[in-house]
């Protein structure tokens, strides 16, 4: 009965033996021509990681947000507008705006062309009139020649300053700061408009993948709060390890190829060469 047990353990020893010695060759074969298989490899190969760039997006200003138009993982192009603030307020701001600019420019116009011909003719009349009156208020009004005298001498003096005035125009100064005060107005109107058409939207730089939609229409949105990040799809950039032994094979600006698992090649170029080793 010994015997028998004695000789099935024997048996089942050698089983257990052989089975390790197959596991062990067929480990060091596999091993062996991995190996084989690596240290012929071209220096010119070499593996990495593709980079993932991501940017993200603000308003440039604050205010609520109307509308946000691209869900997460959505693709977007460089130019696809994303998103807008609520624009009421900003649009009236500038219909006030763009009213007192018209009257600051009207007056710059007058100040630059001077007085109209008729408001001339008109205070030339009238101070034409204060002499005739004046040279009356002589031979008529004897009693009180020297009081009534003066006085009308007084409105034609008035008269006559009025006519210089219109027909001297404004001074240099003054044309200079009706303009002033115009180019201010322009500039606001101009602020205004950068306003609405740029910092209360938001477009994508680049093409890409939309990773994250951080706000939601209704939210307050600042320069501070970021509302999408993408991940730029183009161009894509792989980071590659190489030897110092391959260095020599690699030159920035040559063609590269692009190969992984499960995607066709990629036709590429060598861009950038780090000068310090990791």
């Amino acid at each position: 009965m010994h015997a028998k047990n004695f000789a099935t353990m024997s048996s089942a020893k050698k089983i257990v033996l052989l089975v390790g010695a197959a596991a062990a060759a067929a480990a060091l074969y596999y091993g062996l021509n991995w190996w084989e298989a690596h240290r012929s490899v071209p220096p010119t190969v070499a593996w990495g990681t593709v980079d993932m760039r991501t940017v993200d997006l603000m308003f440039e200003t604050s205010g609520r947000i109307a509308l946000l138009a691209k869900e997460e993982g959505e693709r977007v192009k460089k130019g696809d507008p994303l998103g807008e603030l609520d624009l009421r307020a900003l649009k009236i701001e500038r219909e006030r705006t763009a009213a007192q600019l018209e009257g600051l420019d009207a007056d710059w116009k007058l100040a630059l062309e001077g007085y109209r011909t008729e408001e001339i003719d008109a205070a030339r009349a009238q101070a034409e009139a204060a002499e005739s009156s004046a040279k009356l208020a002589q031979t008529t009004l004897a009693r009180t020649q020297k009081l009534y005298r003066a006085h009308v001498a007084s409105d034609q003096a008035l008269d006559e300053a009025d006519l210089a005035r219109l027909t001297a125009g404004l001074r240099p100064e003054e044309i200079r700061a009706k303009k002033a005060a115009r180019d201010a107005g322009e500039a606001a109107l101009k602020a205004l408009d950068y306003q609405i058409d740029v910092a209360s939207r938001i477009e994508s730089p680049v093409d890409g993948v939309i990773r994250s939609r951080l706000l939601e229409p209704g939210d307050m949105a600042s320069a501070s709060k970021r509302v999408y990040e993408i991940a730029v799809t183009s161009p894509k950039w792989v980071r590659a390890y190489v030897t110092e032994m391959q260095l020599g094979f690699i030159k920035e600006g040559a063609p590269a190829r692009i190969t992984t698992d499960t995607t066709p090649a990629y036709e590429a170029t060598v861009g950038y060469i780090s000068p310090e080793a990791e």
